[in-house]
């Protein structure tokens, strides 16, 4: 603890610091030039709900990152694995085995898998939670905004949000008739062929009356694969994806608002994992002789209904999702059958969250009370052919979970607010696991048998925020959260219990030189506790425990500037230390039992992991963006835009391996865009990896080999969109 209080003092004063050199006073030093603000555009107030309520982005005191629909669309942000290369702290790999979508943020991830295990990063469509890491891909056409939230949001998210939360909000129904349409065309090759894509994309919404009204967006995607299978000679890893996103909204009167959401989405592709056990070699080839295939089916419906009564408004958000997962892959990594694996994996939820909240006033106040329901079955074949047999294993899970919280922000002063929030959360969680077997194996290695267990935890936020001035704000915020705790999914192993989280923060947020630069810094100071690790527990088998603690800590800031009329830069930089402060393993084995060694006293012999790093938590990222717009007379205008990431390496083990793991990378890309005058027609031509750098984005340990997934090659596009406005 004394290593974060001084941690916590050293980053107070670049915080400081920073404040300083910005020169946050009532007049801006920037204002002072003889410049007319009309030949500036002001940067614009996005408002957000990472509150449960909405409030201006930069009036809330929370570490966040927001992307509105229209300018995810200009800088081609497009679904989920876009997202990192704009937001300082996010980690997104490529897809990991069992249908998994690893997602981290500032280090905080899970190598667990399976349906016994809970996911660190909640992400919630409007409103409601998903439940299943492998729903995590749908397409963000149709979307209003994106919230990042980084930082345990135990409070008013609750279970499953050590890491942070991720908001994706789809557009409401508008008050007139428009309509949206697109098409794309991508192509780039790789040696040994070449490869394209098709995107098209429609929506319109309008009003079904005064009191009602509707929105709607549909977008279908096809690519061909970039990499070549030496075994067969076809082209893998392409994806076909459709998603559709819809809205009714419904005002009976003016106190009463009704609105209900449907998504779905559904991804196909191979999913064809290259060896890069012993390098990444050839990027553009994989050697596998088993089919594989990977299809993925989220989809949900929600209500949201919120009533005004008085100086205070209450909400209900109810939901129901369905997840279906279909795996096939060629697990061995070889031109030979060996392992071949499939996953199918069922999950179906029920949600229900009640909230109070008061108006605006000098004490701004909300209760909530949330309920979870969750069944999900998972089986798993893996066909072991040298021997003629295979294994089955079949998983059931069932989940109810409750919680209460309430969280009050007092406004001490017109400058100073103080804030205090708890929340209780208690839930059940019930496992039950049989395994089968063919050939050599029994017909029945493990009966049906039954796991259960339940956890509770208190989540407190304390926090304080000082306006400077109207446009600029300090705060500090000391937040617990928790990870549910759970089950391995290959054995009957005793449940591991939830981890835990502490996390210190201090931030400042500000627009100054009349609104034409928006700077945000952020640094944080996390005692990570009972992280769940894999552990080996014989020399075939891998348990779950509670064996491990963490300190991560870092610095984030983000910043937009207008500095010249139809000129935007904007930049993202954050640098991460994590390590392991407590983690030990087995070292050896013994050969015939299989069981942990030990040495002459009798004593087990370990590996200390201790100061080893955290997956996927790379040390610097880095990302910058020039963007000039330019008139064309009657033709309209025209925005050209560069943008440039830079990643450091990272591990994809606990160990640390060299193997698992990639050495960093960089990318530029390039936009340019022709709007028609009258706002109307947009067409766009735009180049992604310029540099044709190639990199595994995850690699899975599929023992005895390494499974990687490489980045997509060099590649150019065309897009042309009309908006009817």
């Amino acid at each position: 603890m004394e290593k974060i209080h001084q941690r916590i003092i050293a980053i107070g004063a670049t915080l400081i610091g920073g404040v300083s050199l910005l020169g946050v006073s009532g007049q801006p030093a920037w204002a002072q030039a003889d410049v007319s603000a009309n030949e500036f555009e002001e940067i614009e107030q996005i408002v957000v709900v990472a509150q449960r309520r909405e409030t201006l982005l930069q009036d809330t005191p929370i570490t966040m990152s927001t992307f509105t629909g229209n300018f995810m669309e200009t800088a081609g942000i497009q679904d989920f694995r876009d997202l990192a290369s704009i937001t300082p702290g996010l980690y997104l790999g490529g897809y990991a085995m069992l249908g998994s979508f690893p997602i981290s943020i500032r280090g905080i991830g899970s190598s667990v898998g399976g349906i016994g295990a809970d996911d660190p990063i909640s992400v919630y469509v409007d409103g409601v939670y998903v439940g299943r890491p492998s729903g995590f891909v749908f397409q963000f056409a149709g979307v209003e905004r994106i919230e990042v939230l980084r930082g345990p949001q135990g409070t008013l998210y609750g279970r499953n949000a050590t890491g942070g939360a991720i908001n994706v909000i789809s557009r409401a129904p508008s008050e007139t008739f428009t309509s949206r349409a697109a098409v794309e065309y991508g192509w780039g090759s790789f040696e040994g062929g070449d490869f394209d894509r098709i995107r098209t994309e429609i929506g319109m919404s309008g009003p079904i009356s005064d009191k009602a009204g509707y929105q709607f967006a549909a977008v279908y995607q096809d690519m061909d694969g970039f990499q070549r299978n030496l075994f067969d000679g076809r082209k893998v890893n392409g994806e076909i994806d459709v998603g559709f996103r819809g809205s009714l909204w419904f005002r009976p009167k003016e106190s009463l608002s009704v609105k209900l959401n449907v998504d779905y989405a559904s991804d196909e592709d191979p999913d064809a994992f290259k060896d890069v056990g012993s390098g990444p070699g050839n990027p553009n080839t994989v050697n596998l002789n088993e089919p594989t295939r990977s299809t993925r089916k989220p989809r949900g419906i929600g209500a949201v209904v919120s009533y005004e009564l008085g100086s205070v408004t209450l909400e209900s958000i109810t939901g129901y999702r369905r997840d279906e997962a279909d795996i096939l892959s060629d697990s061995d990594l070889l031109p030979i059958s060996v392992t071949p694996l499939l996953m199918i994996e069922k999950q179906n939820q029920f949600t229900q969250e009640l909230r109070l909240i008061s108006d605006e006033s000098r004490v701004v106040w909300s209760l909530g009370a949330y309920y979870l329901d969750e069944d999900a079955e998972q089986d798993l074949f893996v066909d072991i052919v040298p021997i003629d047999s295979s294994l089955h294993i079949d998983d059931e899970l069932a989940v109810e979970s409750y919680a209460v919280y309430g969280q009050a922000t007092y406004a001490v002063t017109d400058q100073l607010n103080l804030t205090a929030g708890v929340r209780y959360s208690d839930e059940k969680k019930s496992f039950t696991i049989a395994q089968f077997g063919t050939g050599l194996f029994p017909e029945v290695l493990l009966p049906p048998t039954r796991l259960s267990q339940s956890w509770d935890a208190w989540t407190p936020k304390l926090g304080i925020d000082y306006k400077i001035d109207e446009n600029a704000m300090l705060y500090a915020t000391v937040s617990r959260g928790f990870k549910s705790g759970g089950f391995n999914f290959t054995s009957t192993q005793s449940p591991f219990d939830p981890e835990f989280v502490w996390a210190y923060e201090i931030g400042l947020k500000s627009d100054s030189f009349e609104n034409r630069l928006r700077f945000n810094l952020a640094a944080f100071v996390y005692d990570y506790t009972d992280l769940q690790v894999r552990v080996p527990a014989t020399i075939t088998s891998v348990s779950i425990e509670n064996a491990a603690a963490a300190d991560v800590w870092g610095v984030e800031a983000e910043f937009i500037a207008r500095p010249a009329s139809r000129l935007q830069i904007e930049g993202a930089i954050a640098y991460l230390d994590t390590k392991y402060t407590e983690f030990f393993i087995p070292a050896a084995f013994d050969p015939i039992t299989g069981a942990p060694a030990v040495d002459a006293q009798g004593n087990p012999i370990l590996s200390d992991l201790s100061g080893n790093k955290l997956n996927r938590s790379p040390e610097w990222q880095i990302s910058a963006a020039v963007q000039y717009s330019w008139p064309l007379g009657a033709w309209g205008s025209a925005t050209l835009r560069g943008n440039y990431e830079h990643q450091d390496g990272v591990f994809f083990t606990q160990d640390n391996d060299p193997i698992f793991s990639n050495d960093g990378w960089n990318n530029v890309g390039i936009r340019l865009l022709f709007d028609s005058a009258d706002t109307q027609w947009q067409f766009a031509l735009f180049a992604e990896n310029l540099t044709d750098e190639r990199y595994v984005s995850n690699v899975v340990d599929v023992n005895p080999g390494a499974g990687g997934f490489v980045n997509l090659p060099r590649r150019f596009g065309v897009r042309f969109s009309y908006h009817h406005n």
